[in-house]
């Protein structure tokens, strides 16, 4: 035991961030089959409680909470030495056509994924949101819009986006397909890979986890006001419109966040060259363990 906290004590920064996404699903893992067997053992019709609902929910942010705390104490790291939270206003603009332009585009593109899916007889079976009242809304912003967002920006761009960015496009990647995975969910799997290398591209252009945050609780909200307010809103001719819209507005706000951070781009010294090596050789466990978690939702 104490050779491996001495290995862990002498991690570099990107090995450092692979044992983060392997310490948040192992942890996870634990945690989740302890309350499935809790839900089991009080009976399948607990599912269609709202207590389970929001235990569901907010069950993923506090494994979150404890495993960057734990990541934090086990390592000689602060969280200064991945992130920052100061970014210029200038950026508000971009990630805010970004945001847009992401929201009205890319449920096009995974609705054709969740169809492709169903040819393999896959079913989604995504919680459904408790009847409409102002404690659940209330309630679902706090545990889906807010929680979720803030936490997963801290790990994901956070650490491992700041462990691993003297690599840029393998960073935007690899956090991206880790991003994915983490969610388990293969009907969302297109959806979140591109949001997430859109969180990590901006991330890394604006230096600062805060405009990720922005735009991730931002299009939490969305869909939540969406389901709970105008679920029939954008369907038919009206969806093909808004996604060709989407496009234009993600393109623009991606245009102008290269635009407006060529500025501040200087040349960095790579203190790191382990992303391949060292990165994912401390985030393999997680990944193969999102992987069959992945796999087994087909046959739930």
């Amino acid at each position: 035991m104490g050779n491996l906290t001495d290995r862990i004590a002498k991690l570099n920064k990107s090995e450092a961030a692979g044992l983060a996404f392997s310490l948040t699903v192992v942890i996870y893992v634990l945690a989740a089959f302890s309350f499935s067997m809790i839900a089991s053992a009080l009976g399948e019709g607990v599912r269609g409680e709202s207590w389970y609902f929001y235990v569901s929910y907010l069950l993923p942010s506090l494994i979150l909470f404890l495993s960057i705390f734990i990541f934090f104490r086990l390592t000689r790291y602060a969280a200064g030495d991945f992130f920052s939270v100061r970014f210029s206003v200038k950026f508000l603009l971009p990630i805010i056509l970004i945001f847009i332009g992401a929201y009205l585009s890319l449920s096009s593109v995974n609705d054709i994924f969740v169809s492709f899916l169903s040819r393999f007889g896959y079913v989604d079976s995504t919680l459904p949101l408790p009847p409409f009242s102002a404690l659940n809304f209330a309630l679902s912003l706090l545990i889906m819009g807010l929680l979720p967002p803030v936490l997963e920006e801290i790990l994901f761009r956070g650490i491992l986006v700041g462990g691993t960015k003297d690599n840029r496009i393998g960073s935007i990647l690899a956090c991206a397909l880790l991003f994915s995975l983490y969610h388990m969910s293969p009907s969302k799997t297109i959806y979140q890979f591109i949001m997430g290398a859109l969180f990590a591209l901006i991330a890394i252009k604006t230096k600062s986890i805060l405009p990720s945050v922005i735009v991730h609780v931002l299009n939490n909200v969305a869909v939540l006001v969406i389901q709970y307010f105008f679920p029939e809103l954008i369907s038919g001719e009206l969806k093909i419109i808004l996604t060709i819209v989407g496009f234009v507005l993600l393109s623009v706000g991606i245009f102008l966040l290269f635009v407006f951070a060529k500025k501040d781009d200087g040349i960095e010294k790579k203190a790191d060259n382990g992303l391949i090596g060292g990165f994912f050789a401390w985030s393999s466990v997680g990944i193969i363990l999102c992987f069959i978690l992945w796999i087994s939702r087909f046959f739930q």
